[in-house]
């Protein structure tokens, strides 16, 4: 999604038409976005309206042009941006759900939406790597982290939603009604999971790879 200061950018940014367009103009060196192919490439995409996952050779020479156009306005180009925004520096930035978070809670002026056009949904997984030497301890690990009592308290400290209802049965009201960890269902059915064949797609990496050295 997009966080914002709103006391700098004057009212919400809650689209990527103008997360973009704005740093060409009222937000000029105040944008940050990823050093990431698959988020910034394809939130430059929804900018148009094509698909998050696009591989469509016409559709990534739209999105370079625009990302090549509006580079020279850009704060920075990380995927580290929660000190700059902290600081004042950056205004604007794509941003995951949990640091969208922490810097709301810290910095109530900070806000964090979805863009409208819809955007990337992602979920974090536990894995266990293939010839792990204590395997039924691993699983049991998991099963551990995963109990819903004790996910719950996970939850309370990391902050990401989950989307086990059985820890959800356990949390407050003001952590279910947050809009920032459960967006309106709207918002939601806009987003794509990132394909595997979009992240490992060499046109979109050779793309990112134009754009950071333009």
């Amino acid at each position: 999604g997009i966080a914002f200061n709103s006391d700098k950018t004057g009212g919400v940014v809650d689209s990527w038409k103008t997360f973009f367009d704005g740093a060409r103009d009222q937000f000029d060196g105040r944008v940050m976005v990823h050093d990431y192919q698959l988020t910034t490439i394809g939130n430059a995409l929804k900018y148009f309206g094509y698909s998050f996952n696009s591989t469509d050779p016409a559709e990534l020479a739209d999105a370079e042009r625009l990302l090549i156009e509006v580079k020279p306005h850009f704060f920075a180009i990380s995927s580290d941006y929660q000190p700059a925004m902290r600081s004042g520096d950056a205004w604007l930035t794509m941003c995951w759900t949990g640091d969208g978070k922490q810097l709301n809670s810290d910095i109530p002026e900070i806000a964090y939406v979805l863009g409208r056009e819809g955007g990337e949904i992602w979920s974090d997984y536990y894995a266990i790597p293939k010839g792990a030497p204590h395997r039924e301890a691993a699983y049991a690990l998991i099963n551990h982290m995963l109990d819903p009592e004790v996910n719950a308290r996970e939850v309370m400290a990391h902050g990401y939603p989950v989307a086990d209802s059985r820890t959800n049965e356990l949390l407050p009201e003001e952590i279910l009604n947050d809009p920032i960890l459960y967006p309106a269902q709207e918002l939601l059915d806009a987003l794509e999971f990132g394909a595997a064949a979009t992240l490992t797609d060499p046109n979109r990496a050779e793309l990112m790879a134009r754009f950071k050295s333009a």
